[in-house]
């Protein structure tokens, strides 16, 4: 397939099919004979080979694999003493990350062409555009923009750059491809300034978003212009388009740029559109200058429908369909205990620390019901939750997150509020605990009188060692004869109601610190599990210190 692309420019389009063997990393090589003569930054261009590769990982466990597409041709030519910019207008179709590398033209696989020197150097270029030295030649790592700043000599020179491919694969950005972009820029001698661009802000926009964007463009001398538009909104289905398409216009000029935006869109990395402005000077080389302006696109946020507490202190969750169902992957269920009601800030995407992730569920699912691992909720909290839909890799993305929904958990059993070491020693330690009633039964199914029985196991949680303290009609009692100096302990309370088990409350552990000295200072770490939640600001841990007595005191208290 031929196509003119002006300038007396041809491209030329090869398409063959192949199928490889098995998984593994290819390296696709291209070589042509010969290159045009008098490029000056290297030897004997006529007899020097044309040669460009690209490398693509085949492997079923990272999922389909697509080079990336390189949508802007390096036709553009330059002027001396003005700045150069090219940029290849790259995307990568499944969603991978892009990265700008330059390299150096090659004649042969791993085979340099001979004696090549930077455009850049003293030997073409002098200083930059604006009189500042020395010139340079730069490649964005992230944008991809080419810049030479700015040409010294009139001629015929060759670049070459690397578009690598990076997919994050168990957390870790993975390198799985790149294509390679070997161009040749001819600089000519012209008193033509390059026109300029005038691009809308950035945007974040939620799928379902009709985009209307209004693009700017002017030439200093008055030349008409021509605005073009590139990028994968173009490429991709439900794509962009602007008008006018590819006309000169006089300065200044705009284009109308339009995206109905779908759920197909949505994605973790924004989408990058090149604006391309062209001018058409009376004589001499037009000359281009090239912008990226940057849209993304998020999940709306999931809508909650209600909640409802169930036997056994479990909740029931329930959620309307999700919006973007047939794109996302997965819906996220997060919790925490006690409200934070925050909105998230424009573009906030997933959820924001002090959540845990208690469940997921397919896109078809619309119920979650929180049993705490088999627990049960702790009566007296208060548990929020939050929905996060999740997108599938390797485009992934996640939505905004839903609205806050609580419950507090009725307090049908007694609730344990203080485990207290009173005394630490190997055989003499104490532990106060101290519970509620269960303020919230039924007491015409129960009622009463009521009566308690404390067990004790050892470690933070579990029932190793479990030992009965007794049955009283009290909520306070004081454990002694304790190994607190090594052990710690965790307790629960049984409700007896005319002295037949009607439920047990949430464990809840002793504190243990743990002193590490490090050079003059003491660092203190200390653990415990217990059903409430003491990383909320109404709780303060008060750290006490004897310079003399061994017998520290370890305390939590809600």
């Amino acid at each position: 397939l031929v196509e003119s692309l002006g300038n007396q420019i041809e491209k030329y389009t090869f398409v063959i099919s192949h199928t490889f063997q098995g998984p593994g990393v290819y390296t696709i090589r291209f070589q042509e004979f010969n290159r045009n003569d008098l490029t000056l930054n290297m030897d004997n261009s006529v007899d020097t080979p044309f040669y460009v590769e690209t490398q693509i990982t085949i492997d079923p466990f990272i999922g389909v694999n697509n080079s990336p597409v390189l949508t802007i041709p390096p036709v553009d030519n330059g002027a001396v003493n003005v700045r150069y910019i090219h940029n290849p207008g790259a995307f990568d179709p499944d969603g991978d990350s892009l990265s700008y590398e330059l390299d150096i033209p090659k004649q042969a696989f791993q085979r340099p062409v001979n004696n090549y020197r930077s455009p850049a150097s003293s030997e073409f270029s002098f200083s930059q555009e604006n009189g500042a030295t020395p010139a340079f030649l730069r490649l964005d790592p992230i944008f991809g923009d080419l810049i030479w700043d700015a040409p010294g000599t009139a001629g015929q020179f060759n670049v070459a750059f690397r578009i690598v491919e990076w997919r994050k694969l168990d957390g870790k950005w993975t390198r799985i491809g790149y294509v390679v972009r070997d161009m040749q820029i001819i600089i000519e001698n012209s008193n033509n300034r390059r026109p300029e661009l005038i691009l809308p802000p950035d945007l974040c926009v939620v799928a379902g978003t009709n985009i209307q964007e209004i693009i700017q463009g002017q030439d200093p001398d008055g030349d008409p212009i021509k605005i073009e538009v590139f990028g994968e909104p173009l490429e991709i289905s439900n794509p962009a388009n602007y008008a006018p398409v590819s006309t000169f216009q006089p300065s200044p000029g705009i284009v109308n740029f339009n995206w109905q935006t779908v759920c197909n869109h949505v994605r973790a990395r924004e989408y990058d559109v090149r604006v391309r402005i062209t001018d058409q000077p009376r004589s001499g080389p037009a000359l281009v200058d090239v912008k990226t302006w940057r849209i993304k696109v998020i999940g709306p946020p999931p809508v909650w429908d209600e909640l409802e507490q169930l036997q056994g202190r479990s909740v029931e969750l329930n959620w309307n369909p999700y919006a973007c169902a047939n794109s996302a992957s997965e819906m996220q269920i997060w919790r925490r205990i006690n409200s934070d009601p925050y909105e998230p800030d424009s573009c906030e995407t997933g959820i924001r620390p002090g959540y845990e992730l208690i469940g997921t569920t397919d896109m078809q699912t619309f119920s979650f019901t929180d049993l705490n691992g088999g627990e049960g909720l702790a009566p007296g909290n208060t548990y929020c939750y939050r929905l996060v839909a999740g997108f599938p890799a390797p485009r992934s993305g996640e939505s905004i997150v839903s609205d806050e929904i609580c419950i507090t958990i009725d307090v049908d059993v007694p609730i344990i509020t203080n485990v207290s070491v009173e005394a630490t020693d190997t055989q003499d330690g104490e532990i106060f605990i101290k519970w509620t009633p269960p303020y919230d039964i039924d007491q015409t199914q129960f009622p009463g009188p009521y009566s308690y029985e404390l067990l004790r196991s050892e470690g933070f949680t579990g029932n190793q060692n479990r030992t009965s303290l007794g049955i009283t009609s009290d909520t306070l009692f004081t454990d002694t004869g304790l190994n607190t100096e090594d052990l710690v302990y965790n307790y629960r309370v049984v409700l007896l109601d005319n002295n037949t088990k009607i439920d047990t409350s949430s464990s809840a552990s002793s504190v243990r610190l743990e002193p590490t000295i490090i050079n003059e200072a003491i660092e203190l770490n200390w653990s415990f599990t217990v059903p409430w939640n003491n990383s909320v600001s109404e709780f303060k841990h008060e750290v006490y210190r004897n310079r003399t007595d061994a017998d520290a005191q370890d305390t939590d208290r809600s």
